[in-house]
């Protein structure tokens, strides 16, 4: 097993076991009844905080800053239900991977380079995105201190006025500030997991292309289609194992990000437009990232016609051209990754998103210039 390939999976599985998402059937009770009780302190129960927050806020600015929260916990909290009941799919999905590798292994005179390289790219951008995170929580960390209010909009069933109830104050704000360090990264390693499968299908179909184009026999063809039919199964699977977790983070992306900025465009407030900054970034990350490898996908996917007409094709039999032509056909549907059927998981995509959740933000907006005369 090459360990560099496995450096995505190896972090995600080292997240994913400590903070209690393995159930798989095989750990222990402890470990069952933990993970269970770690989602219902830091996700569940802030989501209920922050709905009687949302439901007693005073206008809508206020609103507004608790509802970018409210998106990102609902989404989790569905992501991390998604990931608990495909598990198993999950688990044989990466199965999937090795038994790729054993059989592409005619392509390590190439050394895995096409792998490696979109393999790498997730790898880093995984560290970025976690550690855009991170600089969130930390942001977050010094509002008690130098602004003597609570990190973020949650209702508690006590008083956490600094002036009226000090300890109250501090005991909610220490809470909030540890609460958004794990779940900030399980909120990352959620996102960033079906990109790491998204980079294994470019990989291998980059491999594909580079080997179509040296086909000189039926032969050579037919373990072509063998692992085209191969790759084709796996990208299917990381449509089921993922289509529903990232369509609901779409539509509560959306929401996030109109609502953030229009947080932003009124805030007046230095140390919360740093926070509200911080914080949307890894919101646009979330949406960018499996839209930028899915585009990636279909591109790598549309080149595998393109090689076969680079491939010595000339000079082969009719039986081997006609072999060529079929599978040319088969081949002109590109491979790509939807979101529920609905949109394809693309650029496009991404772009069309961003132009909903500003057409929210004008609405918002201008509602709000209406009710100030």
């Amino acid at each position: 097993m090459d360990a560099e390939l496995y450096k995505p999976f190896r972090l995600s599985l080292f997240f994913f076991k400590r903070l209690g998402m393995w159930q798989d059937g095989e750990q222990t009770w402890t470990y069952f009844v933990c993970g269970y009780l770690f989602h219902f302190v830091f996700v569940y129960l802030y989501i209920f905080g922050q709905v009687i927050y949302l439901i007693n806020s005073a206008d809508l600015l206020d609103f507004a800053e608790a509802f970018v929260l409210t998106t990102t916990f609902v989404a989790q909290a569905f992501k991390s239900y998604n990931f608990f009941m495909k598990l198993k799919r999950i688990k044989r999905s990466m199965e999937n991977i090795n038994n790729l590798l054993e059989k592409t292994d005619h392509e390590t005179n190439f050394g895995r380079k096409l792998i490696r390289q979109e393999v790498s790219l997730c790898y880093k951008v995984y560290l970025i995105f976690w550690s855009s995170a991170i600089v969130t929580v930390i942001s977050g960390a010094f509002a008690p201190v130098l602004s003597s209010k609570s990190p973020y909009k949650v209702w508690f069933p006590f008083d956490t006025n600094k002036e009226t109830n000090e300890v109250g104050f501090w005991i909610s704000s220490y809470y909030l500030v540890f609460n958004s360090i794990p779940i900030s990264t399980l909120d990352i390693t959620l996102d960033t997991f079906p990109v790491i499968f998204m980079a294994f299908a470019i990989g291998f179909l980059r491999e594909l292309s580079e080997r179509l184009k040296k086909i000189r026999n039926n032969h050579e063809l037919v373990q072509c289609v063998v692992i085209h039919k191969e790759v084709k199964l796996f990208i299917k699977d990381i449509h089921d194992n993922f289509a529903e977790a990232i369509f609901f983070q779409g539509i509560m992306s959306s929401l996030t990000l109109c609502t953030g900025v229009f947080t932003m465009s009124v805030t007046e407030n230095l140390t919360q437009l740093i926070r509200i900054i911080t914080f949307l970034i890894p919101m646009l990350l979330e949406i960018f990232l499996p839209c930028y490898f899915g585009n990636e996908l279909s591109i790598a996917s549309s080149t595998l016609t393109t090689s076969i007409f680079q491939s010595n094709w000339i000079d082969g039999d009719m039986t081997f051209k006609r072999a060529l032509m079929i599978f040319t056909e088969c081949n002109r549907k590109e491979l790509k990754i939807t979101s529920l059927g609905l949109f394809d998981v693309n650029i496009a995509t991404f772009s069309s998103i961003g132009r909903s959740a500003y057409s929210v933000f004008n609405v918002l907006k201008q509602s709000t210039n209406r009710n100030s005369y």
